[in-house]
């Protein structure tokens, strides 16, 4: 399904509908099979970080409908076919989604965020560190929690498999 990985930065909608900000985060995707139509690249709503009413003539639904909340069907999209190896990097605002896997092949990638120092992703890792986390202590300045952050939230990653499971999949044998 069509989405982006953050909502607004912040509550009130207006703060941010006529102001065109700075990337506050970044995704990195590092397929480690060649992407192409037939397993499904991640396809792209280029422009659909920026808010639409801060766009000259924008009217808030030139990506998503008003009434549903589904992208528009008009909108431009781009799905990137992608060599083994390679690097894509795009703003956490972007819309986006997996396209189809259709061939008979697992469709293996590496999917890494980065964010300003002051940004904490509340809706994707809000879970609490385990007790290995709080053992790395603040020695550096804490840089060991900065560079381990986001690879120690089990909530999360128990979230994902339960909701793997519930589609049917079985977890262990991933």
């Amino acid at each position: 399904a069509w989405h982006a990985d953050i909502g607004p930065l912040v509550d009130d909608d207006l703060a941010e509908s006529s102001l065109i900000l700075p990337a506050y985060g970044l995704v990195m995707v590092v397929p480690f099979i060649d992407l192409d139509s037939s397993n499904g690249p991640t396809e792209f709503m280029p422009g659909s970080h920026v808010p639409p009413t801060a766009m000259k003539g924008g009217d808030g639904s030139f990506w998503h409908d008003a009434k549903t909340g589904k992208a528009n069907s008009k909108a431009p999209t781009v799905a990137l076919n992608l060599p083994i190896g390679s690097a894509l990097l795009f703003d956490i605002r972007t819309t986006h989604r997996g396209g189809a896997n259709e061939s008979p092949t697992a469709r293996p990638i590496l999917y890494a965020s980065y964010f300003k120092e002051w940004f904490t992703d509340r809706v994707n890792f809000a879970g609490r560190q385990s007790r290995w986390w709080n053992e790395l202590g603040e020695e550096r300045d804490g840089l060991a929690k900065k560079l381990y952050s986001r690879i120690d939230s089990r909530q999360y990653t128990k979230m994902l498999e339960d909701m793997l499971r519930e589609r049917g999949v079985n977890v262990k044998e991933l």
